[in-house]
């Protein structure tokens, strides 16, 4: 932490008070990523499907992530060289789980039936979301996310509850 906050011009009490832990320095960006993704769900159309708006908020997210580039390929390799890291990823994807099924529950049947439909497919979009994250961060620099987050999301387009579409 010291490291860091002599990196980022600060004092150690400084960073301390906006960032715990090292890994919640690392899991910032996916947080501020929830941001953007809830910024375009306030404006949702009327009566557009929760599919479409999936679609749309993910688009606008990874234009986020790839103007920031330089910054999440160097978080994405430190997340990989460490597995603790690693097993915190999950609170921050619970963070997401949450939200969509939030968004989809509306959706779905509220009965068992229903939810598991709901969960299945928020639990699907988070391992999609970290597949095209772990692929586009690996990859050369001129790799297109947008395209990318695309191809993700038609690969994942049989995950559907049929009132989303």
């Amino acid at each position: 932490m010291t490291e860091i906050a002599v990196a980022a011009g600060v004092s150690r009490r400084t960073l301390y008070r906006y960032f715990p832990t090292k890994e919640d320095i690392v899991f910032e960006s996916p947080r501020e990523w929830l941001q953007v993704f809830e910024s375009v769900v306030d404006t949702r159309r009327p009566n557009e499907p929760t599919r479409d708006l999936f679609l749309r908020a993910l688009l606008t997210v990874i234009e986020h992530v790839e103007s920031q580039r330089d910054r999440v390929v160097a978080e994405f390799a430190v997340l990989q060289e460490s597995a603790a890291l690693r097993a915190r990823r999950g609170r921050s994807d619970d963070e997401w789980i949450s939200r969509y099924l939030e968004l989809l529950a509306p959706d779905v049947d509220p009965g068992p039936s229903g939810m598991l439909q709901a969960a299945v497919c928020a639990m699907a979009l988070v391992a999609a979301q970290n597949a095209l994250m772990a692929v586009w961060a690996s990859g050369p620099p001129e790799l297109d996310a947008t395209a990318l987050a695309r191809e993700t999301f038609d690969q994942i387009d049989c995950i559907w509850p049929a009132g989303s579409r």
